[in-house]
């Protein structure tokens, strides 16, 4: 298994090094209640295919993007990737929206912030039209660093979600704590 893990992890450096090789956004819609079957938004799903072919399931290479700190710029990859696909899907349906997840580990060990809004300059982007998803693959501690992040994102329109509820470390207390729309 460890063995595994690393050849894999060396594998995505080199992926990563190839203009993110292996690498799919896939983007699954969200639809609301009583419209008219068009969807209102997607959420932006990673997949990843090793050069033999075999498909990794993100439940064993997400953990090994963020162990090795490999998320960030895969997640920013996908955040790129989400934002054009709004863009274009926006030009038929004019306030879609793409709901992105965003790993603990992005938060807090890049300057995820500053890269989020630059991404949102850069495309032109209204706030409202990407959801944060925050993963919970990291202890979703108190901390003023996360509150800080979501209040700024919130203040400027951003959704912020918490992906997965309960199949990480967080508690109903977190629920009540973190400023949290979904």
């Amino acid at each position: 298994s460890f063995l595994r893990n690393r050849s894999i992890i060396s594998t995505i450096r080199e992926s990563i090094a190839s203009d993110f090789e292996g690498f799919e956004v896939y983007f699954q819609p969200i639809m609301k209640d009583g419209d008219s079957g068009k969807p209102h938004g997607a959420e932006a799903l990673l997949r990843y295919t090793l050069p033999s072919g075999e498909r990794l399931s993100p439940v064993e290479f997400i953990p090994l993007l963020e162990e090795s700190g490999l998320i960030i710029p895969v997640g920013k990859w996908v955040l790129q990737n989400a934002m054009n696909f709004c863009l274009r899907v926006q030009e038929v349906i004019p306030n879609f929206a793409v709901s992105v997840n965003v790993s603990y580990v992005q938060v807090i060990k890049s300057p995820f912030i500053v890269e989020f809004f630059r991404l949102l300059n850069e495309h032109k982007m209204t706030p409202a039209s990407i959801m944060i998803e925050l993963t919970e693959s990291g202890e979703l501690d108190d901390t003023i660093q996360i509150h800080k992040i979501w209040n700024n994102l919130r203040l400027y329109g951003v959704t912020i979600a918490l992906d997965d509820f309960g199949t990480g470390y967080s508690s109903l207390s977190h629920l009540r704590e973190m400023p949290l729309d979904i």
